[in-house]
């Protein structure tokens, strides 16, 4: 499988702060995946998923 990476728009921080200010549960999810992706570069969509609980279909989706 690919290996996931981000376009880098918002620092690392950034996204820790839009994820913390979330407080729907689905929108944290979504951002708790992309901040993931962003810092655990090289990592592929089946170890996201299995660290955040969610399916594969979820992370690819997200991204």
């Amino acid at each position: 499988m690919k290996q996931l990476k981000t376009v880098p728009h918002l620092s690392d921080t950034e996204l820790f702060e839009y994820m913390s200010a979330q407080k729907d549960l689905r929108a944290f999810r979504d951002w708790q995946i992309i901040t993931a992706v962003q810092t655990h570069t090289g990592k592929k969509a089946e170890e996201i998923a299995s660290v955040l609980g969610v399916s594969i279909s979820k992370v690819y989706h997200t991204i």
